[in-house]
């Protein structure tokens, strides 16, 4: 490859043009591919922490509501306000089971899954406890039943509830964990962009300022023998060793 001292000058500036060029493609490209992977870990992040809260929020409300109801079936007497509260309940079992399904394969960490684990084992004894109390209450036991609720259901959906509290603690943590490393890696994108843009700018400068000297100088000897020659002097020559249009026209002047 020739040395660019001995280009043609419409040569070197193209090049320096497509050097500069190719610079600040490399740094869009770069860019586009940061971007990509920061959209890739916000989905994720979005996915394992952001639905996750939503699905662990969820599931405790229902499990406040799940008590409620229970204690209401309990008490109460009206046959259609019964019969509503019971269908209630039935609905929100279901919803409780829903959620469960929906975060259950979701979380990752040994501490996740041992609290996961723990839902697991008291809920259904939950369940057990909390329907021989309501058919305790049905046979208008209801003080009896509502202590009995008291007594062995509740405490035991309490660790659930206190077990999913905990979930939903520790997915807000990570997930502020994750949203300051992306904002992190956000940062640090947009220096290395802006680094690889300066450097492409230094380059681009040196080489034109390199470029502009060099003419500077040709024109420079060709000026000042031009002088000379105006003057009278018909053995001036000018010497130049460029390897491009001024040699050409320092050649062509001393013949």
């Amino acid at each position: 490859m020739k040395n660019a001292k001995n280009m043609q000058v419409k040569e070197r500036l193209k090049r320096s043009f497509i050097l500069v060029v190719s610079i600040a493609n490399i740094a869009a490209i770069l860019a586009a591919i940061l971007m990509l992977v920061i959209d890739a870990r916000y989905s994720k992040a979005l996915e394992l922490n952001g639905f996750i809260q939503g699905d662990l929020g969820e599931y405790s409300a229902y499990l406040n509501k799940d008590g409620a109801l229970s204690r209401d079936i309990i008490m109460l007497t009206d046959t259609a306000e019964l019969k509503q509260a019971q269908q209630e309940l039935k609905t929100t079992d279901e919803k409780i089971e829903f959620y469960f399904n929906e975060f259950e394969h979701k979380l990752e960490s040994n501490e996740e899954k041992e609290l996961t684990a723990l839902i697991k084992e008291k809920y259904p004894k939950y369940i057990i406890e909390r329907d021989k109390a309501i058919a305790a209450g049905m046979k208008n036991h209801n003080e009896e039943a509502l202590q009995q609720f008291r007594h062995e259901a509740a405490p035991i959906l309490q660790e659930v509830m206190d077990a999913a509290d905990k979930l939903i603690a520790m997915n807000r943590e990570m997930g502020d964990k994750v949203s300051d490393r992306l904002i992190l890696f956000s940062i640090m994108m947009v220096v290395l962009v802006v680094v690889v843009i300066a450097i492409a700018v230094i380059i681009a400068m040196r080489l034109a300022g390199s470029t502009a000297k060099e003419i500077h100088t040709s024109v420079k000897k060709i000026q000042k023998a031009t002088k000379k020659l105006a003057k009278g002097e018909l053995d001036v020559r000018v010497e130049m060793n460029t390897g491009d249009e001024f040699e050409d026209m320092a050649n062509s002047f001393n013949e």
